[in-house]
């Protein structure tokens, strides 16, 4: 398996309050897969990525990525490993207005290693006619398309999205998940996609609940949807 979290905890403390985060929480994705984790605000889904992803860390279990435990990882190689082999894709676009298209995706291009050719990424996304625009000239779908397209041209090989359709009308929902299905089949990229949104979790190779931190279920999908096929 590409992702194996096993068992992994994280609890936060304020004064003498403690809250859980995650509880012995256990999930496997293969490599080139899509997985969907569903469950309501507050369940620990967002915690779970950003541990994946390396910007906090478990307080027990373990989080192998590629066969490597990034657990055991010092500071300085945690850093290396989200700079070379994950992708992040948030609810917010966190674009830099000033900046073209282009020009927002050209910061991650120029800090990668091993980056994807511009002109390929443009397209992928569907915004090669938009290369040389300003994201206040760009609709919220568009917007989020330079976010999944600053995140891709890194060459990942993972890509974590946080609500990326929350802020989202249908029609660009659509749009947005069409693009990191085809990004998935093109590059291979290993998906991990947290919503609360259960009609997107027919488009994923194996579907995560969630609920007060633990995973519930965990459901395989023999024959993923393709994203223009969901509906709610």
């Amino acid at each position: 398996m590409f992702i194996q979290v096993d068992r992994a905890t994280k609890r936060y403390k304020s004064g003498d309050v403690e809250t859980i985060g995650i509880q012995q929480a256990t999930l496997e994705l293969a490599k080139g897969d899509i997985g969907v984790i569903l469950g309501p605000s507050g369940s620990g889904k967002s915690t779970l990525l950003n541990m994946i992803g390396g910007i906090d860390r478990v307080d027990s279990g373990k989080i192998i990525i590629n066969g490597i435990n990034i657990c055991a990882m010092h500071e300085k190689e945690l850093t290396e490993y989200r700079r070379k082999q994950v992708g992040f894709i948030f609810q917010a676009y966190h674009l830099i207005s000033h900046l073209t298209v282009q020009e927002n995706i050209e910061m991650i291009s120029q800090i990668s290693e091993n980056p994807l050719p511009m002109d390929h990424v443009l397209s992928a996304v569907g915004l090669t006619d938009k290369a040389n625009r300003f994201p206040r000239e760009l609709s919220g779908g568009e917007q989020q398309r330079v976010a999944i397209a600053r995140s891709v041209i890194k060459n990942p090989q993972v890509l974590l999205c946080d609500e990326i359709t929350g802020a989202l009308d249908y029609a660009s929902s659509i749009q947005v998940l069409e693009m990191i299905q085809e990004i998935n089949r093109t590059y291979g990229t290993t998906v991990l996609l947290i919503t609360h949104n259960q009609a997107i979790a027919a488009m994923a190779n194996n579907v995560y609940q969630f609920r007060s931190g633990e995973v519930t279920e965990v459901r395989t999908n023999s024959q993923p949807v393709d994203a223009r096929g969901i509906v709610w």
